[in-house]
């Protein structure tokens, strides 16, 4: 990994904290933001992680934790699996979780149903791109002489791990009118399929036949 790109470990709490305020401050209409930090602190960031049903990779700059990246090796299964094998310690976080707002039902309810939905059609081992994102003060820094920005790095550093464990392709989904995110999924070597209904477009990155490095992306997703 290069300098300043993390692993989060669920053992440590500031990468935890960290990793849960980035997704709520640039994220927050993302499932995961609605349920609330306390959520993502105790549950989605820790257990999940410990499962290894997500990864979550931070980018560190002078001791600040500034991006995030958050992505799967078991699209369809993620949230069921963490609920059944944590099902008592999560009954005590969704009692707070809920208790604060109880409209944060309907959420856990869009989560499980988005993670039912994203299994692969069985000819591939596909990997899935959840989450993303780079402070915006943070997203044109250049962090080697080549010129690779963060979203570079943490980029490269998933489709590295897809490959590492012999995956053929890396899928995930942008809304339509997220120009920009658009553009960045381009610029990284994704490709983008438009299913024809719905609010979101699909992108796909094929890690069987693409083994040439794409030019570092040089912009940060919103």
């Amino acid at each position: 990994m290069p300098p300043g790109l993390v692993r989060l470990m669920p053992t440590k709490p500031d990468q935890v904290a960290a990793a849960a305020r980035l997704h709520a401050a640039l994220l927050p209409q993302s499932v995961p933001a609605q349920l609330g930090e306390y959520f993502m602190r105790k549950f989605y960031f820790t257990k999940l992680v410990e499962m290894d049903r997500i990864t979550c990779d931070l980018f560190e700059v002078e001791g600040e934790y500034v991006a995030f990246n958050v992505y799967t090796k078991y699209p369809d299964s993620f949230m069921r699996d963490g609920i059944r094998r944590h099902f008592l310690p999560l009954a005590v976080v969704a009692a707070r979780t809920f208790a604060s707002d109880p409209r944060r039902l309907r959420a856990v309810a869009d989560l499980l149903r988005k993670s039912a939905q994203l299994g692969d059609d069985g000819a591939a081992r596909a990997g899935y791109w959840l989450t993303f994102g780079v402070l915006e003060s943070f997203r044109r820094v250049k962090i080697d002489e080549r010129g690779t920005r963060i979203s570079g790095a943490l980029v490269s550093a998933m489709l590295d791990s897809f490959r590492a464990e012999g995956f053929d392709r890396v899928d995930g989904a942008v809304e339509r009118t997220n120009k920009s995110a658009i553009f960045f999924y381009h610029a990284c070597g994704f490709a983008i399929r438009d299913p024809g209904h719905g609010d979101d477009l699909y992108i796909h990155f094929d890690l069987a036949t693409d083994s040439s490095r794409r030019e570092n992306p040089t912009r940060g997703r919103p």
